[in-house]
């Protein structure tokens, strides 16, 4: 019998991992592992969230063809403790959805000449999220005033301790590091509804809605192990590199594995814990080591594009190219590069622009006493290959026409 016909074993080892900075929490669930090591998962078959509607849903996209190009050919085998037809139906019906999003009409006046506070972070995707809550306020007549939160616990409650004392008229908070029972009291001061892109924590109270939620970020960790199902064809063992200490994150690492050992349980999947306080050069030697140290490792997944900063370029340098293939969820303008440029095989979009405007969108509910709509509201997911790189790589990739989708249910121009 085959190695790869025998159960798959748990195999804890001690890893070099980057340390938090000063005052920075570790977040642990019961799906990590303690900072410093790597744990393969267990020889478990679990459900995807999408449970059984992905079947059907991928038979209608395959029927239309999906928008987002070829993704990897794999094998269309199933057996030998794989199933990649099965992997790329299921990689099918989450990128092979509608090509614009769906906006609802608001119906009621939105107020003009408000003003709202915007917690960003110091990753790039706040950035550009913050970019898209500014573009959809402009739009609006409203303006923005930019709080920072430097991502550690302390920074993170002096950003509310600010916000507390001029909120405006409502809040939209990127990267929130604690969970909003942390800050219970500064919401109560600020008394201004809040909506939160990513959350470790529950709609309720003052937080009137999740963009980029926990199911969401889930689902676009799905994606990613679908992926790496089929284009593999065979077993492989893949490493999921991601900040423990980002809650709002966490849930990426279990959608990924879960969604490997649902198509292939025979497949290893370990998680290697970085911090993004060392984005860059240490982060990539890190990773590096890492995968000179396993040179089993087949794949190389980030959870956040960001993560994967100069990784592509230092696994060249390496020689480890024919070595290990890369990809990323939440794929950045740096992401889309080393895709043009072979460095990564594929990169996955999340929604960025999209989301300040789906934020400020759900604010201009609440502000003008409309029905909100789906509080936690699930962003398109694309799979951007050579094949259908977008013509501007200086800018994330978005979805074409999501700001007239929006514009028309507010009734703007």
């Amino acid at each position: 019998m085959s190695n790869i016909m025998k159960p798959v074993q748990v195999l804890v080892r001690n890893l070099p991992t980057a340390k938090a900075p000063t005052g920075r929490m570790l977040v642990e669930s019961g799906e990590l592992t303690k900072p410093g090591k790597v744990t393969r998962a267990k020889n478990v078959v679990r459900p995807t969230l999408l449970g059984a509607v992905l079947a059907t849903a991928a038979l209608a996209a395959a029927a239309c063809g999906s928008p987002s190009g070829a993704v990897g050919d794999g094998a269309s085998a199933s057996g030998a403790g794989i199933n990649v037809a099965q992997a790329k139906k299921d990689l099918d019906a989450i990128i092979a959805e509608p090509g614009e999003i769906s906006v609802p009409a608001i119906g009621k006046a939105i107020p003009k000449g408000k003003t709202i506070s915007y917690m960003t972070c110091p990753v790039a995707v706040c950035t550009e999220v913050g970019r898209g809550v500014e573009e959809a306020a402009k739009t609006l007549g409203w303006s923005v005033r930019i709080v920072q939160n430097n991502a550690t616990p302390i920074g993170y409650k002096n950003a509310w301790d600010q916000v507390a004392q001029n909120p405006g008229d409502g809040v939209i908070n990127a990267g929130p590091v604690l969970p909003y029972s942390a800050v219970e009291s500064q919401m109560a001061t600020a008394g201004v509804p809040v909506i939160s892109s990513t959350s470790p924590s529950p709609v309720g109270g003052y937080l009137k809605a999740v963009i980029a939620s926990t199911d969401d970020v889930r689902r676009q960790g799905e994606a990613v192990g679908h992926w790496v199902v089929q284009d593999a064809g065979a077993p492989v063992t893949s490493v999921f590199i991601h900040d423990p200490s980002i809650p709002a994150l966490a849930s990426a690492l279990p959608g990924y594995r879960d969604a490997v050992k649902k198509n292939c349980p025979a497949c290893d999947v370990v998680d290697l814990k970085v911090s993004a306080a060392q984005i860059g050069p240490a982060l990539a030697q890190q990773v590096v080591s890492y995968l000179q140290s396993n040179p089993d490792v087949k794949y190389a997944a980030f959870g956040l594009g960001d993560l994967a900063t100069g990784v592509p370029a230092a696994i060249k340098a390496a020689g480890l190219s024919d070595q290990v293939k890369v990809t990323t969820r939440a794929a950045t303008p740096a992401n889309l590069e080393d895709v043009k440029n072979g460095g990564m095989a594929v990169a996955f979009t999340g929604e960025l622009y999209e989301s300040g405007w789906r934020a400020v969108d759900k604010l201009a509910r609440v502000l003008s006493g409309a029905p909100i709509g789906d509080t936690y509201p699930l962003g398109l997911v694309r799979a951007i290959t050579k094949d259908n790189l977008p013509s501007d790589l200086t800018v994330p990739y978005s979805i074409p026409g999501y700001e007239a989708s929006f514009k028309k249910a507010w009734n703007v121009s």
